[in-house]
């Protein structure tokens, strides 16, 4: 019987067999992961990009606010009455525990959204209202 001898083209063939089952695995695993996307409707956003720009420009003049005390949203909107809008908290990383929320009710130029339900980490808040004669939005991130 004669003795087995390694050589290169053994060599060879083992490095494209580990190289080809390595690759198949990470493709099966890249199958098992959910990849979900912030928004769907991403170019919607793209395409009122101007309009988009000019509410964040009419919140930045009447110097309104958005900020997180204890357990609720706060947003401060001065000089301001007659509302309607309301309050998206977007979670990053899973788009399944997004919450969206009315704004109507001013109390001393306040919103006061209670969140002690939601879970803590980064959250991605976006309040749009109107008062009638402009629109305004807030994009911020927060952290509860």
């Amino acid at each position: 019987m004669a003795k087995f001898t390694f050589h290169w083209g053994h060599g060879i063939a083992l490095f494209m067999t580990f190289f080809i089952s390595m690759s198949l695995f990470q493709l099966w695993k890249s199958t098992q992961y959910s990849f979900p996307l912030v928004k769907q409707d991403y170019y919607q956003d793209d395409i009122h990009l101007g309009e988009i720009l000019t509410q964040k420009n009419n919140a930045l003049d009447k110097k309104c606010q958005l900020y997180v005390l204890g357990d609720s949203v706060y947003i401060y909107m001065p000089s301001m009455s007659d509302i309607s809008g309301e309050l998206s908290l977007l979670r990053p990383h899973d788009n399944k525990q997004d919450v969206k929320m009315p704004l109507e009710t001013l109390i001393n130029g306040k919103v006061v959204i209670p969140i002690h339900a939601l879970d803590k980490g980064r959250w991605m808040a976006k309040a749009s209202w109107t008062d009638g004669t402009q629109s305004y939005l807030i994009e911020q991130s927060i952290v509860l």
